[in-house]
């Protein structure tokens, strides 16, 4: 492993699953409809809970982005979601929810000088907040339309949508540094992560990444910590 991370110039890592357990969106959403509660306004917590399976069933079908966005609609639709309170919940969820050794393991490859991409499929304030928490140099997701301060939607012309959305998000990212995709560290844990994964250096699978991610990978991290700690790292 150390030997294949010597030979990588960079490190783009996905962000839900991979970095922090769980959809950061998602625990944003959670936790504003219990404040809702807690407020007494029923009817935005009724808006939440009552489409929550429906939403799940679209992302589960019809892909992660689309997914993303009904959720992103549902929650628009009480017209009072605060921007500013939902990057602060992100950040909050990013600092609780982050996987064991993976801090960590950013840590380790920024000693060696590479820099740290983060590509997201969510929202770009969950990007931003796994920015911050981790120390990463780049962080891309997709962007939140508001008006007024108050969440009215994706910004769906600027979204990254699926594993070529994704491709391309990370190879902008990296010709700006002249780093190649297969250069790099990929580290994901599902189908949207796979195109990045084929064409990197090294591909390493999240603790949380599905059977499929687990098989086209070269490593799996069943755990970070025993991870690294295996092969010496950490």
């Amino acid at each position: 492993l150390k030997t294949y991370i010597e030979q990588c110039r960079a490190a783009v890592f996905d962000i839900d699953n991979t970095l922090v357990e769980g959809r950061v969106a998602q625990g944003v959403g959670k936790a504003y409809l219990l404040e809702e509660l807690f407020r007494g306004h029923l009817r935005h917590f009724w808006t939440g809970i009552s489409n929550h399976g429906r939403v799940k069933g679209i992302a589960k079908s019809r892909g992660e982005y689309k997914g993303l966005r009904e959720f992103t609609n549902v929650l628009a639709s009480t017209s009072c979601v605060d921007v500013n309170t939902a990057r602060t919940l992100a950040e909050q969820y990013v600092a609780s929810h982050t996987l064991p050794g993976a801090r960590e393991f950013v840590a380790y490859l920024q000693e060696r000088g590479m820099p740290i991409v983060g590509i997201t499929l969510g929202w770009q304030i969950a990007a931003d907040a796994a920015k911050m928490y981790f120390g990463l140099d780049q962080a891309k997701g997709n962007p939140l339309l508001h008006e007024n301060g108050v969440i009215t939607g994706l910004d769906e012309l600027r979204c990254i949508t699926n594993e070529g959305g994704k491709h391309n998000a990370a190879w902008k990212i990296l010709d700006k540094y002249g780093i190649k995709v297969g250069e790099s560290l990929v580290v994901g844990n599902d189908p949207s992560d796979h195109l990045l994964m084929a064409q990197a250096r090294l591909s390493i699978a999240s603790p949380l990444a599905d059977k499929e991610t687990r098989c086209i990978a070269k490593y799996w991290a069943e755990d970070y910590q025993r991870f690294l700690a295996r092969y010496q790292i950490l």
